[in-house]
């Protein structure tokens, strides 16, 4: 049974990247109505044209994710229509500009958190007594891999990201017995994600993302579909995944004499 057919499905990060691919994803091959949230109006309308002879499926709301006050408005603008909301999908995220761990202002350092830790518990917080009033209710986070093993130079992004992985299983032991509740852990994913680098992501490097995000969300959408609890998304995923569990302090090791041995400009700040 598909038991996420027809369901009405909150999108965070929906206006690119995997968050759009989902948004498509689910309105095209599941039928389901998805309420989109992003910062930038302008994108998360141009994901409502390109839905064509389906945009009724879609609508979106633009605010700033990072601020508890904007989720409790838009939680009591809902109950005030009435509106229903079967499953949340957390996947907003962002990825400052690499620097050593030394060198982070804290300032960086909590607007990652913001985003890609605190927002989460916003939207869950706020949203919850909506989406227990659901038949069929779910929440799913979507967890970078950066959370299995640190690379070097992405500190700030992994700490938020171990966060939130710890915080997902939180979810799952202490949610999983009323409704569906899942994450998933993707690898590199050929996104915006490293639009705030100072040096632009080069071809050689972006060739090794291999996993495009509408693959992502082809993958992502099954393994919601089956209700697993934990997935991995792409090869690298569960590369790191394997790696770290086996060896966790050679994988650390390993993947800082990946990136300094790297002719990416990409890492040539962390070096």
């Amino acid at each position: 049974m598909e038991w996420i057919r027809n369901k009405t499905v909150l999108i965070t990060g929906a206006s690119s990247g995997i968050g759009r691919a989902l948004t498509e994803k689910l309105v095209r091959y599941y039928g389901c109505r998805v309420i989109g949230i992003g910062q930038s109006e302008e994108k998360l309308h141009y994901v409502k044209t390109n839905l064509t002879y389906m945009t009724d499926f879609f609508e979106y709301r633009a605010f700033d994710v990072s601020q508890e006050e904007n989720w409790d408005l838009l939680a009591m603008e809902l109950k005030e229509e009435g509106r229903k909301i079967d499953i949340l999908i957390n996947n907003v995220g962002t990825l400052p500009m690499l620097q050593r761990i030394t060198n982070y202002k804290e300032d960086v350092i909590r607007e990652t958190f913001d985003v890609n830790y605190y927002s989460y518990r916003y939207a869950v917080n706020a949203l919850l007594p909506i989406i227990r009033e659901s038949n069929m209710p779910g929440i799913v986070n979507i967890v970078s891999a950066d959370a299995l093993v640190p690379l070097l130079g992405t500190s700030a992004h992994s700490e938020s990201q171990a966060a939130l992985l710890s915080y997902s299983k939180s979810l799952v032991a202490e949610l999983g017995r009323e409704m569906y509740v899942g994450y998933m852990i993707p690898g590199f994913v050929d996104t915006e994600y490293f639009r705030n680098q100072y040096k632009t992501i080069d071809k050689r490097l972006q060739k090794r993302l291999k996993l495009t995000p509408e693959k992502a969300a082809e993958k992502i959408s099954r393994k919601i579909l089956k209700q697993k609890v934990r997935g991995l998304i792409g090869r690298d995923a569960k590369f790191m995944d394997k790696f770290s569990r086996l060896f966790p302090a050679l994988s650390v090791k390993w993947y800082e004499i990946k990136v300094k041995h790297s002719k990416a400009k990409l890492f040539e700040n962390v070096k």
